[in-house]
Formats: structure tokens, sequence, C-alpha cells
């Protein structure tokens, strides 16, 4: 699918927003402001960390997705489903029921994504015993990629140019069934940020995805199709329908999964307040005892996406159940992953192109108006009083001054401006009251005063 760099899953629904600003306070790039009474999304700035869609009281913040009727445009039908996925079914219910229960929805194959995760694994490893800088930064979650592009864009360079698990056994998987006519690959996804990877990809100009589907549209359909199926209750080595994952690669996607064989010095983090936190740290103190960076958004990596119906401490708990049980039974040689299918991937298939910072705080082209509008940034800085209360729209004074420069605001919308200007005569409290109710909504006053 071809890259369309604007796009975002997450939208805003403004008839159910209230303009409550929990959205604006968690925000991690402050990408969204209100105005009109209703919350506002800069597009530059997003990047799809759903954090967003956690606190929202209402709602009013959803996701867009392809859904199961796009699949009905191409002959044959691939399901990528990441483990994660098999995490939101008790332990007794086999991947082979799931996979059934997944192909009675219309789908001709299906795939655990993690099946390219020893390659992605082999060419980390040859990375680090080969690196130059330090520490690398894994590419596997890009709402920390695109964090790094916009909050910390002197760390682009640390992050290995190679693609995901996901993109790896897609690539594999149309080499087989490269005989096949109109093949069509959908990624079942936890989170937006995964659906807005595959719209606007990072170091790629396509996505060899034909589209993404969220993962909580479709439990509910396949558990009602295995309510229906008896539960096995044999353990052997034939009821696993696909042993071509490692049982360490099962558990990929959680939190420390990638850096478990990992050689050096690795570190998980998870989170984004404690990304950001951890970036801060190494941007003033440096971190070069660090040879690699697992970096997730999430609380307990991709079980704690907002598109998984299951508890996440419960899911990561099956995974590691199940990564246990296929321990027993893994097999050195898979034969059904489609990996071993083809004549294999070459590394130009598998990296990407060089990731950039987001250009979105340069202040002009022009030199000239770019030092007028740094020294104007200077001046309002003093001026607004730093207590980042939110009241004029913005999640900081510091946001607000950015869009004053942008022209995207003004002075009068800080609060306590306004108290100052009432004081001395510079502004009426009707002007006050006007200015209150263009960010805001009338609404919000009439009641009120």
């Amino acid at each position: 699918m071809k890259k369309d760099s604007l796009y975002h899953a997450i939208h805003i629904d403004i008839e159910k927003c209230i303009g409550c600003s929990h959205c604006i306070k968690v925000c991690p790039t402050e990408a969204l402001h209100i105005w009109d009474g209703h919350s506002n999304l800069n597009t530059e700035r997003c990047i799809d960390c759903d954090e967003c869609y956690r606190v929202c009281p209402v709602g009013a913040i959803q996701v867009e997705d392809d859904g199961l009727a796009q699949i009905k445009q191409f002959t044959t039908k691939v399901a990528l489903i990441p483990s994660v996925f098999m995490g939101q079914f008790p332990i007794h219910v086999k991947a082979r029921e799931v996979f059934k229960a997944i192909q009675e929805l219309g789908f001709t194959y299906v795939y655990e994504v993690e099946e390219g995760s020893q390659l992605v694994e082999d060419l980390i490893t040859e990375k680090i015993e080969n690196q130059e800088k330090t520490p690398i930064i894994s590419s596997f979650c890009p709402a920390v990629l695109r964090l790094i592009q916009v909050n910390f864009p002197q760390f682009t360079d640390n992050i290995i140019n190679l693609k995901t698990p996901v993109d790896i056994t897609a690539t594999s998987i149309r080499k087989q069934l490269k005989h096949k006519e109109n093949v069509g690959v959908f990624y079942f996804t936890p989170c937006s940020a995964k659906i807005t990877s595959l719209k606007a990809p990072i170091g790629e100009e396509e996505s060899v995805l034909d589209g993404v589907i969220n993962m909580d549209s479709v439990f509910n359909k396949i558990q009602a199709t295995l309510n229906n199926v008896t539960p096995t209750v044999k353990k052997h080595k034939k009821e696993i329908s696909n042993n071509a994952i490692k049982p360490d690669h099962i558990l990929w996607s959680l939190t420390g999964g990638e850096i478990k064989n990992l050689p050096g010095t690795c570190l998980s983090i998870d989170g984004i307040k404690n990304i950001i936190s951890f970036l801060d740290r190494i941007e003033t103190r440096g971190c070069h005892e660090i040879d690699f960076l697992e970096m997730k958004g999430c609380d307990q990596g991709c079980a704690g996406g907002i598109l998984t119906p299951q508890n996440r401490f419960i899911t990561a708990q099956r995974l590691r159940n199940r990564a246990k049980y296929y321990s027993e039974y893994y097999n050195e040689n898979p034969e059904e992953s489609p990996i071993y299918h083809t004549d294999g991937i070459s590394f130009d298939e598998v990296k990407t192109l060089k990731i950039k910072p987001r250009s979105i705080i340069k202040f002009d082209s022009d030199p000239m108006k770019a030092l007028r509008k740094m020294e104007q940034s200077q001046k309002i800085e003093k001026i607004l009083p730093s207590l980042d209360c939110g009241a004029c729209g913005f999640a900081s004074c510091k946001a607000l001054n950015r869009n004053i420069i942008e022209g995207k605001a003004d002075l009068e919308y800080c609060f306590v401006l306004q108290r100052k200007k009432e004081e001395i005569g510079e502004l009426t409290s009707k002007e006050s009251k006007g200015v209150l109710e263009k960010i805001w909504g009338e609404q919000k006053f009439k009641n009120n005063i």
C-alpha cells in the first residue's frame, strides 16, 4: 500500500467530544489542543501512541481500520496474526482451532507474524557485534519511532534500519504464494500505531501489507466460533498447528521479548512516559554502556495495546504459558514456516531507509524570518506565566508559545494575561469571556456565567 504521510488511525468525533481536556494533558508531543469546545489534532505532531484514546471519558477518540469487508477484493486472503492475539484465549484453546475460526471469516491462509523474528534477531545480533554508534534502538514499535522523530530527532541515527517481523513474514509469504493470483495480506493489529504504519510506513515508500484489521473487532466473531468447538484435552505434538515459531519468539511483542537472546548489554523499556524519561536522561548524560534499546509504547508491550480485548497482565501470562508449552515440542527445523518455503530473503529486502526527523520545529525557511520568530518566541516565553494550566486550550505555555509564532493562537488566550489586562483596563470582562468561548465553546458558559 502506498504511503500517505499525514494519515493517522486516530480520529476525533467532535459530536461526542465534550472538550474535557483529558487528552491534551496526556499527549506526549502536545499534538492536541481545545478549540471551539472540542479537541483538535495536529497531524504533524501526532505519533499515534493511543494515550488520548485511553483517557477519553466519552469515547470521542476513535480508531479507523480497514475492516473485514476489504478482504473481498482479493482472491487469496492471508491473515497475519501476532502471538499477542493468541494470548487473548485461554491456554487450552489451540492455535489450530483459532486459525480455523479465522479461516471461517473468509481467509485462505493464517500465519503468525513472529515466524520472521529469527531473521530479525540474527540481523540485530550481527549489528550489535559490529556496531559503531550506541545505543542501537529497536525499530519494532512505530509509536516510539515517531516519538523519536518529533521529540528526540538526534536519536534517529540510532534506530536500526530493519523491518519488523510482520513485514518480513509478509514478504516471505508473498514469495511462497507468487503462483497465486490477487493475493491480499492483512494484519490483525493490537494498536492504532500499526494501522498508521501501514498507511504511512516509516523508512519505507510502500507497505508490504494490503490492510490492517482491528484485533478487537474480530475477537468476538472468532470467540463465537470457538464456543461451538469442543475443547481438546490431549497434549501431544500434533496438536500444535504451527510449531514454526521458537518458544522465545512467542514473547517477542512483550516487554523484554526482543532482547532475550541478544548479546551485549540490552535494556527494555515500556510505556511512553518511561521512554520519554529515559531518552531525556541519555540526551543529557549519554548511554554508551547500553548496546541495544528495546522500547515499546504500551505497558507490557503489545499485550497492553488499546485494541486487545483482554487484560494485558492476563495476556502476558498466557503467552508465557504458551511459550513454556511450546518449548517441549519445538521443531529445530520447522517445515511449516513460510520463511523456509522460499529461497531466503536478502538483506536488501528487510532493511529500511534511514529514518529522518520530522521537520516541525523550524521557525521559517527564510533565515532572517526564522531569526525574528525565534526572538519573538523568547520574548513570549518571558511573558507567559509557565503555569501550564491548560486554560488556553493548549497543554503547556510552551505549546501556546509555539502556536502563537505559527499564527494559530494569540497571547490573549492565556487566562493569567487576560486577568492582568482586565485589571489595567486593556480588556473588558465581556471581551475576556468572548476569548474563552472561542476556546471552550459557548455552551460551557451558558450555564455558568
